[in-house]
């Protein structure tokens, strides 16, 4: 019995110890968000699957870089030859169309230079202008103001300057209410005859004009022709104006240093004196002006310091104008003059004495 008892005792006590082990063998499950992936793994692993088409519409348009390309001037329109007097107004206006056109078709870099023989594509077929009279004016020349110097029949000009370029036309200039224009051409040296157009008057009522930057490197010659309202050529240069630059040392400007006169105020047949210093010149010229405007007299290459005398006539009154002008070669010359006034002395009857009081 004692050992029956012994062995309930050791029976329990084993299925108590194996409660046990099955107890700590066998823990509580850890919840099941401990066991979840890294949230780097489903990045990696839908990336590719979840990655966006790369189709056209799946790019913004601004994104899409197209290559630049240049302008290519049309080939499928009909040709026309550039003539003397043309401008691209003109050609558009007879092909029934406009410069910015013209310019676009023909890819020109400046639509307000053409020249003579440029082809060009249009809208329409036209042809050249084909009321040229017979009767041109063929006359004179270009003239070129202010030159540097002038070597043989070269108008040597300074480049980078502006000049005065006129020609006169009688009949054809200074005439009231005129609608034709002059066109000035240059024709560089090595183009044969293809002439460029430089610049252009549209009123000739006073004169024929323009002025002109010069070309670092013109060189050629100068023409120009008058064109009527209908595109006709009335008038051509005779012959042109040969022209050449060179690169030199800017003249300094002269400097008037003083100019003053004696007196303000003289009686004719006076002398008035004159003094004047200038730098920067290689003379002095002194001109009398009379009160009418037409010039007196006049004293060229003086001394850059002196002095003068002059005698007023007796037959002067009035404002009478002293100009002083230095002698230079430079582009921008001062000038500066004095007035004075000139009475005429009085007679012997002017005298306040009574002359008709006797004794």
């Amino acid at each position: 019995m004692r050992l029956s008892v012994t062995a309930l005792v050791f029976l329990i006590c084993a299925l108590t110890s194996a409660c046990n082990i099955s107890l700590e063998r066998e823990p509580t499950p850890p919840p099941p968000t401990q066991f979840t992936p890294p949230t780097s793994t489903p990045v990696d692993i839908a990336t590719p699957t979840t990655a966006p088409v790369n189709t056209p519409t799946s790019i913004p348009p601004t994104t899409i870089v197209i290559p630049p390309t240049s302008c290519v001037p049309r080939t499928d329109l009909p040709t026309y030859t550039v003539a003397l007097g043309d401008t691209l107004a003109n050609i558009a206006r007879r092909a029934n169309t406009t410069t910015s056109v013209l310019t676009g078709i023909n890819c020109l870099a400046n639509p307000n230079v053409i020249s003579v023989g440029q082809v060009l594509r249009v809208p329409t077929v036209i042809l050249p202008p084909t009321n040229t009279p017979t009767n041109i004016q063929v006359v004179g020349a270009v003239a070129v103001s202010p030159v540097l110097r002038v070597e043989g029949d070269i108008n040597v000009l300074v480049p980078d300057g502006v000049v005065t370029l006129t020609w006169n036309v009688p009949g054809l200039t200074n005439v009231p209410a005129s609608t034709s224009r002059m066109q000035f051409y240059v024709t560089p040296s090595g183009t044969g005859t293809t002439p460029v157009l430089i610049g252009t008057d549209a009123n000739l009522t006073d004169g024929g004009a323009i002025t002109w930057r010069v070309p670092n490197s013109a060189l050629g010659w100068l023409s120009a022709e008058i064109v009527s309202i209908d595109y006709s050529v009335q008038a051509r240069t005779a012959t042109s104006t040969r022209i050449a630059v060179e690169w030199q040392t800017p003249v300094p400007a002269p400097t008037i240093v003083s100019f003053t006169a004696s007196s303000a105020s003289i009686n004719a047949g006076g002398s008035i004196t004159l003094n004047w210093e200038v730098r920067d010149a290689t003379g002095v010229s002194i001109r009398v002006i009379n009160p009418d405007g037409n010039e007196a007299a006049r004293f060229d290459h003086q001394a850059l310091k002196s002095t003068l005398n002059y005698t007023v006539p007796l037959t002067v009154s009035g404002t009478l104008t002293f100009r002083l002008v230095p002698e230079s070669t430079s582009s921008n010359i001062p000038t500066q003059q004095i007035t004075v006034t000139v009475v005429l002395p009085p007679s012997e009857f002017d005298d306040p004495v009574d002359h008709d009081n006797t004794d």
